[in-house]
C-alpha cells in the first residue's frame, strides 16, 4: 500500500506542474488567444483539476487511516487545508475576476494570483518531500 501512495504522490506532483506550471503559462503566449478566452479556458482547466485534487487527496486521506503512519495523515491534512484554501477561498474570488474581465471591466490589482501560485508551489514541495521521505523508507 505504501508503494500505491509513493506512485500517487509523483503523480499528484506532476499533474500539478504540468497543469500550474507548464500548460498554463503557454496558453497565454499564444498570440491568437485573447485575454478573456485564455482566462476562460484556465477557469476551467483549474475547476476540472480541483476535482482532480480532491481525489488525490481523499486517496492520501484514506490511506493514512489504513496504514496509520501519523506522518502521512499530517501531509493528507495539510495538503486537505490547502485544497480547501483553493475551493473555498480563491476559486471563486478569482472566478469574479474572471467574469469581470469578460465583461470589459478592469478589475482592481489584486494578490489573488499570487497566492494561488504561492499555494501550488507549496504542494508541490510538501509533496516532492513526502514522496522522497516514503522512498527511501521503502529501499
Amino acid at each position: 500500500m505504501k508503494l500505491y501512495v509513493l506512485n500517487m504522490y509523483w503523480l499528484y506532483m506532476g499533474f500539478i506542474l504540468g497543469v500550474s506550471f507548464l500548460a498554463t503559462p503557454i496558453k497565454f503566449k499564444a498570440p491568437g488567444l485573447t485575454l478573456p478566452v485564455a482566462l476562460e479556458i484556465g477557469q476551467a482547466t483549474f475547476h476540472f483539476f480541483n476535482k482532480v485534487e480532491w481525489g488525490f487527496v481523499l486517496f492520501f486521506l484514506g490511506s493514512a487511516m489504513f496504514l496509520r503512519v501519523p506522518w502521512i495523515f499530517v501531509v493528507a491534512i495539510v495538503l486537505l487545508v490547502i485544497l480547501c484554501v483553493d475551493t473555498f477561498g480563491l476559486l471563486p474570488k478569482l472566478d469574479h475576476r474572471i467574469a469581470l474581465i469578460a465583461q470589459g471591466q478592469k478589475p482592481t490589482p489584486s494578490m489573488l494570483h499570487k497566492y494561488y501560485v504561492a499555494l501550488e508551489i507549496s504542494k508541490v514541495m510538501i509533496i516532492a518531500c513526502a514522496a522522497f521521505y516514503l522512498q527511501r523508507r521503502l529501499v
